[in-house]
């Protein structure tokens, strides 16, 4: 285990490493490593290049879904505007239906595209 956090601490951790440790954190329930993990913060580059994230974050939303840490992969979605996947998150996975509408409302108008409407149309929620 510490050999993957040093691999993420120095940015040459892949999506495999990432799969890795996270499973190891889900596995042994240690939720207070997997909270400093993925409240990492990214890295800067300089000049006018993107934030670079230590770690995969489809990864790592994936992973925290798949262990059943929907709130993580909820925190990392929100965090990071993956719009679809929070929704996803919210309604298929912890079937709060209350927050995926306060996050539409929250995007406003101009964000919410036809899919998101049918993804809560198809759960018979009242918009």
């Amino acid at each position: 285990m510490t050999y993957l956090q040093e691999l993420h601490s120095l940015g040459l951790a892949n999506s495999d490493h990432t799969t890795l440790l996270l499973n190891t954190y889900t596995k042994l329930k240690d939720v207070s490593r997997l909270d400093s993990f993925i409240k990492t913060e990214s890295k800067h580059k300089s000049g006018d290049e993107m934030d670079e994230l230590p770690f995969d974050l489809e990864t790592a939303i994936r992973v925290c879904r798949q262990a059943g840490y929907f709130d993580h992969a909820s925190y990392l979605a929100e965090k990071y505007a993956r719009h679809e996947d929070y929704l996803r998150i919210q309604i298929e996975d912890a079937g709060n239906y209350g927050h995926a509408l306060a996050y539409l409302r929250k995007l406003g108008a101009e964000a919410v595209r036809p899919p998101s409407y049918c993804l809560l149309h198809s759960r018979n929620i009242e918009i």
